[in-house]
């Protein structure tokens, strides 16, 4: 809650998964770090819950269908790897 720019999507989400220290609150940086995620060990790959989007999709659409491209090609990536990058959008 409370979500409702870019830079706020991308902070909390640089928190939430424990990004490391390189990353450079930007689109770029979140496709590199959702695609590497070294530092969260998985057997088959990770989920991701994007919780209370509504208010980041009423704020900043682009923001959040920007967020959503990139997690889908993130996901591509870790598909090719063999494995697997889920997302889940809870618009509450």
């Amino acid at each position: 809650a409370g979500c409702e720019t870019k830079s706020d999507l991308l902070e909390r989400a640089a928190a939430a998964l424990a990004f490391p220290d390189w990353f450079g609150h930007n689109w770029d940086a979140w496709f590199d770090c959702l695609t590497d995620l070294g530092w969260q060990p998985a057997a088959a790959g990770h989920v991701l819950l994007l919780r209370n989007a509504a208010g980041l999709r009423r704020a900043a659409p682009e923001a959040l269908d920007t967020s959503l491209a990139i997690v889908e090609d993130a996901a591509r990536v870790w598909s090719g790897r063999g494995a697997r990058l889920l997302a889940f959008v809870d618009p509450g």
